[in-house]
């Protein structure tokens, strides 16, 4: 069974069991009105997450679905991202933090932009430590990088592909935004 027609029947799951689980709510009396659902009115949480919490949920999100991103979707659901759907950006509930998946395409790509705390090349290292970690040791050496300690960093690695991080500080909150995009 291909790769591709495997994802497809675990989406497919993941859904009719999420149909499931609702339904059984329903029977047994209980509101589903305070779950969270896909709507033009999404906002992300209120709270800033710490590099360590970006560059994990970075890592899940990102990382571990490249390089073609098919399951980033299943795996935002699964740490309840919610949709804002005129967009086609995922908002987490309780974090500031917001992720976008572009899959299909010549260039796939997984983002994440987060408010958050710690200074600017610690938020860079921390993303660029979880993206590299699945680099063989003796791999590492071929890896290139760029803007160190600028706030904006550059990474490539023949076969993982770019990483990109910009942190700004913006009205005294710090910014960052993370790209993963495959090598073609």
């Amino acid at each position: 069974m291909s790769k591709a027609l495997l994802n497809t029947f675990a989406e497919k799951t993941l859904r009719a069991q999420s149909l499931v689980a609702l339904g059984l709510l329903a029977v047994m009396g209980i509101s589903t009105a305070t779950l969270a659902e896909d709507s033009v009115d999404v906002v992300p949480g209120t709270n800033e997450a710490t590099s360590e919490v970006a560059a994990k949920i970075f890592y899940q999100v990102c990382v571990q679905t490249a390089p073609t991103f098919e399951n980033a979707e299943a795996v935002l659901r699964g740490l309840e991202f919610n949709l804002k759907t005129d967009s086609g950006t995922f908002f987490h509930p309780d974090y500031d933090l917001s992720a976008q998946i572009k899959t299909g395409v010549a260039e796939p790509q997984c983002s994440l932009v987060t408010i958050g705390n710690g200074t600017p090349s610690e938020m860079a290292m921390d993303y660029a430590g979880v993206t590299f970690a699945r680099v063989p040791e003796d791999e590492r050496a071929n890896t290139m990088i760029d803007g160190m300690g600028t706030g904006q960093l550059r990474v490539y690695h023949p076969g993982l592909g770019y990483l990109y991080v910009d942190v700004k500080n913006v009205s005294g909150r710090l910014v960052t935004h993370a790209v993963l995009q495959p090598e073609k």
